[in-house]
């Protein structure tokens, strides 16, 4: 009779059968590593009922359960059955195989049963699965073969469980040679005559053998302590290997942790060592241009001094002689031009406490001191070309900002960590003033650290796809606009009008 395709099932694949095996292997707890046995027969056989097995003479029936593995709906007196059912297999237990009961209802289907036997460390017996869903896997009993590999040891208890049971005979053997001693001596008082003048002599026999049982008796309680003593060794190697491998388990995490804190250090150091390296190269650069400035105002200012001498003396002659005074060449000129540095210097994001003092001392020479009223809004702008930002910086001033030009991050991260710098609202940055080894975005972070609500902007030429690419990098969400190269001094107002501050 040929089967149909409802009567054939795919056979289980050799990955999900080892895969099995691992995850059973995994189990720390004998009652999980059974349940998890279980588990994976009914997810294979979905049997009515799971009955395992072991040989063992002294049973009635020759067959002893093992009750840990036995579940489902199995018949009353399994333990008596049960050699009865393995009589029922057809061929011999040689081999896992699925198997027809002997006994068939006409018109009903009987469900195969699975036999699979099993031998371990003198031990052997048999799994059957009573009941095997319809169609079942044609390598079913193979694969609970495999899956049931790892738990007869298990089961059947390893070194210290056989010290137990050679223990557990030893005693009975030695309550034998006890009772069996105990008879000898009843026998022999029995067998007394009653006292007479002499006492009869007593029957070497006896008195040997009660001597040989006694010395039977003495080592078998020597053999009982011996196991007892090398049971407690056991168990004491066995908790011994477990601490073990929880130390080492916590060294290896303790190393791990220790290995990526080293792994961040040295990270956090690099990155420090590249600030400290950029900070230097800034401050040589303040410190040239402060140089630069001191001398250039220094000289202005002899000019100036120079130019009112001048002055007083032509007044003083003019009040003497009555004659107009002479004009001083290119003095008017060198005030407008040393007025135009303190603008840069003024726009200037941060200055070293010395170059800051002398900035002032110019300012109180020239009298131009900066008046402005309170701004409704304080930026700085880092560009790339600040020179040509001076007259777009001068138009910003007049609409009622206060601007500060910059030419490194570096200058706008010294300014935020300053008093002033926490009166910054915004800052306005051109995506080619930062060097190729620096990330945009990791700057804008660190600036939103050290100012939180600081509005950040960007500024690139859409023609330059060098500069739109870098752009691109940099998410929007850090960003509040990005204002096109170059800057108009319109799109910047409307762009900057919703950061106005109120009014006092």
């Amino acid at each position: 009779m040929t089967e149909n395709a409802e009567d054939t099932r795919t056979p289980l694949s050799l990955e999900e059968v080892a895969q099995a095996v691992l995850d059973l292997g995994a189990e720390r707890t004998l009652e999980g590593f059974v349940t998890r046995f279980l588990e994976g027969v009914r997810r294979w056989a979905a049997p009515s009922a799971v009955l395992a097995a072991v040989r063992d003479p002294s049973a009635e029936s020759g067959w002893r359960l093992l009750p840990a593995l036995c579940s489902g709906s199995g018949p009353l007196g399994a333990e008596r059955s049960v050699r009865q059912l393995i009589e029922d297999v057809p061929q011999e237990l040689s081999r896992p195989s699925l198997v027809r009961p002997a006994r068939e209802v006409p018109g009903v289907r009987v469900r195969e049963n699975c036999v699979v036997p099993w031998s371990c460390e003198g031990e052997s017996g048999v799994l059957m699965l009573r009941g095997v869903a319809h169609p079942a896997p044609p390598n079913l009993a193979d694969a609970v073969a495999l899956l049931g590999a790892p738990v007869w040891p298990r089961l059947l208890g390893g070194p210290a469980a056989r010290v137990e049971s050679s223990v557990a005979e030893l005693r009975r053997l030695a309550d034998r040679l006890r009772d069996e001693a105990d008879r000898q001596i009843e026998r022999l008082q029995a067998a007394r005559p009653p006292a007479v003048a002499e006492a009869p002599p007593e029957e070497p026999v006896d008195a040997s053998r009660l001597a040989e049982l006694e010395q039977q008796l003495a080592e078998a309680r020597g053999e009982v302590a011996r196991l007892q003593e090398e049971r407690r060794a056991s168990v004491d190697s066995e908790a011994a290997a477990r601490a073990a491998q929880e130390a080492l388990a916590a060294a290896r995490k303790g190393i791990a942790e220790a290995g990526d804190l080293v792994a961040r250090h040295i990270r956090e150091r690099e990155e420090l060592r590249q600030q400290v390296t950029a900070l230097e190269k800034a401050q040589r650069d303040v410190e040239t241009e402060r140089n630069l400035i001191r001398g250039e105002a220094s000289r202005l200012a002899q000019e100036l001094e120079a130019a009112r001498r001048a002055r007083a003396e032509d007044r003083a002659g003019e009040a003497v002689g009555g004659r107009a005074p002479e004009p001083v060449p290119g003095s008017s000129e060198a005030v407008e031009a040393f007025r135009r540095a303190l603008a840069v210097l003024r726009r200037t994001p941060f200055l070293p406490p010395p170059l800051r003092v002398a900035f002032q001392e110019a300012e109180a020479a020239v009298g131009d001191k900066d008046e402005r009223p309170g701004r409704w809004l304080r930026i700085a702008v880092l560009d790339r070309d600040t020179a040509s930002l001076e007259p777009l910086a001068a138009e910003l001033e007049s609409a009622g900002l206060d601007v500060k030009i910059a030419s490194h991050p570096e200058e706008l991260a010294l300014l935020l960590k300053t008093p002033q710098g926490r009166e910054l609202d915004a800052v306005i940055c051109d995506v080619l003033a930062f060097r190729p080894d620096q990330t945009v975005a990791g700057i804008f972070r660190g600036w939103e650290k050290d100012r939180p609500g600081l509005a950040l902007y960007l500024s690139f030429s859409r023609e330059s796809p060098p500069e739109a690419e870098r752009a691109q990098r940099v998410p929007l969400s850090l960003t509040r606009g990005r204002f096109p190269r170059p800057l108009n001094r319109t799109e910047l107002l409307e762009m900057l009008e919703p950061l106005r501050r109120p009014t006092p």
